[in-house]
């Protein structure tokens, strides 16, 4: 009886170990190994292939098993390798696309194969692990254990997500685990050099339920123009957004340097004070996506009264509140949301004189070239439809997106969703810069004086 709790106890241990590292690697590669956001389903298919080949694979002992744990260390040191230290390798600018270098190209395929091969050998290892432990136990007894372990690991690594700490804490517990399954010394030894590269690598970053996040002031020569203490926040490794001081915007027209750095702040303070425009009265102001802050602080500088700022990400919520130059997630007319923008809109009871659909995006968590993109899941009808419900009776929405022109799939799209939500054509504008659409719509929408374009 002792010895099939055993059994039962390992069974449940590596059937943890098998999802909670398939989890782990799916988000970590994911943020670190560029090239494989073009395939985002390599991973997992990998990770069944191979187990399912270890569950079938004959019983080895012996000199086999000691073959096993050789490919498996040599697997494991390679990947490592690749995801902990892609970005100070430069392994992250490798692509497959056609239009980048060939050395990046070929870089590219290598460390997809490479990364490919990984998978399968220790993916293969976890599951004749647990083929050795099955046989030992009644099948229904061994299927019961298999199944509360799989979704004991995903459960694990869901919580360990929504405690927003970092790779070297996933590698810590999944290190613990398997010391605690078979006791050999080596995975002690494994583990702490693991966990001491990932820590020293990423001592700068912040992990939130959702991407890696990174800060980086802007040059001193920038921070001149927008304001001390400005930075670029970048999602992984990619430029999302920034916090910048809001106080000197309406100075920006005044500096005549021509530079690129300027230009940009010129183009985005243009796009910022968009909604503004078209809601002259915005006592009460809702903005979704606040990302850490300036919409809100345009908005509070604006003479806004109230503002709700939804943020789902909590990390960027918190930097917001503790970094942003203009701490507008600190100002008494401010309430932050961290939720969902959906969610908040369907259960808000609040009315509002202006509702900003600010560039609101999924943070790099999927490649730009696919059509399936987590914003799809906030710009739908019924989203649209529930701004309306939360308007007033005079109250403007506007909704603005990165986006190149009005011929492009992604204006057309969004265009259609809004008429179709509010049954007739919304009001619509590229900005002067051509960089983004800036489509408003609601009661009190209406062309404004002061936007030519």
């Amino acid at each position: 009886m002792k010895h099939d709790t055993v059994i039962f106890a390992r069974i449940f241990g590596v059937s943890w170990l098998l999802l909670f590292c398939e989890i782990m690697v799916v988000r970590w590669l994911g943020m670190e190994v560029r090239v494989l956001k073009a395939f985002p389903n390599l991973i997992v298919i990998i990770a069944l292939v191979s187990t399912s080949a270890g569950l079938l694979a004959p019983p080895t002992s012996g000199k086999d098993n000691k073959k096993d744990l050789i490919q498996g260390l040599i697997a494991f040191f390679f990947l490592m390798v690749s995801v902990t230290f892609s970005v100070p390798l430069h392994f992250f600018n490798s692509s497959i696309k056609t239009d980048h270098p060939a050395s990046e190209v070929a870089l590219a395929a290598v460390l997809l194969l490479v990364v490919s091969c990984c998978l399968y050998i220790l993916f293969k290892l976890l599951g004749k692990l647990l083929a050795a432990e099955f046989d030992k136990l009644k099948p229904i007894v061994a299927y019961s254990s298999n199944l509360l372990g799989s979704i004991a690991g995903a459960l694990s690594f869901m919580v360990i997500s929504w405690l927003c700490v970092p790779p070297y804490y996933w590698l810590a517990l999944a290190g613990c685990v398997a010391w605690l399954l078979y006791r050999r010394l080596y995975l002690v030894g494994i583990t702490v050099v693991c966990v001491v590269a990932s820590a020293i690598v990423y001592s700068g970053a912040d992990f939130s339920p959702y991407s890696k996040i990174t800060l980086a002031p802007l040059p001193a020569d920038v921070q001149a123009i927008n304001g001390k203490d400005s930075f670029n926040l970048y999602s992984n490794n990619l430029f999302f957004n920034a916090g910048q001081s809001i106080n000197k915007v309406d100075h920006l027209n005044e500096i005549k340097s021509d530079t690129t750095e300027v230009n940009a702040l010129k183009s985005y303070f243009e796009i910022l004070k968009v909604p503004m425009e078209f809601a002259p009265v915005h006592d009460d102001v809702l903005v979704l996506g606040s990302g850490p802050g300036n919409d809100v602080a345009y908005a509070l500088k604006s003479g806004a009264k109230h503002v709700d700022a939804v943020e789902i990400d909590p990390v960027i919520a918190k930097i917001g509140r503790e970094k942003h130059p203009d701490k507008p997630f600190a100002d008494p007319r401010t309430t932050v949301f961290t939720e969902d923008a959906r969610t908040f809109l369907r259960y808000s009871k609040k009315q509002y004189d202006l509702i900003e659909f600010a560039f609101l995006d999924p943070g790099n968590t999927i490649d730009s070239a696919s059509l399936v993109r987590v914003d799809n899941f906030v710009y739908t009808a019924e989203s649209i439809k529930s701004v309306l419900n939360r308007l007033k009776p005079t109250g403007v929405a506007t909704l603005i997106f990165a986006c190149p022109n009005t011929q492009s799939f992604i204006y057309q799209r969004l265009f259609k969703t809004v008429e179709s939500a509010i049954g007739k054509p919304p009001v619509a504008y590229t900005n002067k810069s051509g960089t983004s659409i800036i489509i408003v719509f609601g009661p009190g929408a209406h062309p404004a004086p002061s936007i030519t374009n």
